[in-house]
């Protein structure tokens, strides 16, 4: 249990403001800002602010690799659901929570993203995990 104890850690997505996101995945280098992911890492949840819905789409679906090619996985796909915005119907955010995922961080971590429908601008995006 390595992670008792630990501190909370915060990470943001590279490519941002705005990655647009429809219904096939698309990637950029998960970590630019905050702390980069080293070592073991037990990531905890991912919190997406989204702007510019089209056909507000429900979920997200969402995964890391090590490569840029999405072919080496270092998690399962996750489903955030999409909570639309109460006054701007083009604003929401999308929350994966109590992931629990531990993988061990390579050189350079990609994070994959997807709408189940319509599409969405991904503004920011933020890991939080710990070591």
């Amino acid at each position: 249990m390595g992670h008792v104890n630990t501190p909370l850690r915060r990470a943001t997505i590279a490519g941002l403001p705005m990655l647009s996101l429809g219904t096939s995945y698309v990637t950029t280098k998960a970590v630019s800002g905050g702390d980069t992911f080293e070592g073991r890492v037990r990531l905890l949840s991912l919190r997406m602010d989204l702007s510019e819905m089209v056909s507000p789409p429900a979920t997200i679906t969402w995964y890391l690799s090590s490569d840029d090619d999405g072919d080496d996985p270092l998690t399962p796909e996750f489903t955030a659901s999409v909570v639309g915005g109460k006054t701007t119907s083009t604003l929401g955010a999308a929350c994966s929570t109590s992931l629990g995922m531990d993988f061990e961080a390579p050189a350079a971590v990609y994070f994959w993203a997807k709408c189940n429908a319509g599409g969405a601008g991904l503004v920011t995006a933020e890991f939080f995990w710990s070591e």
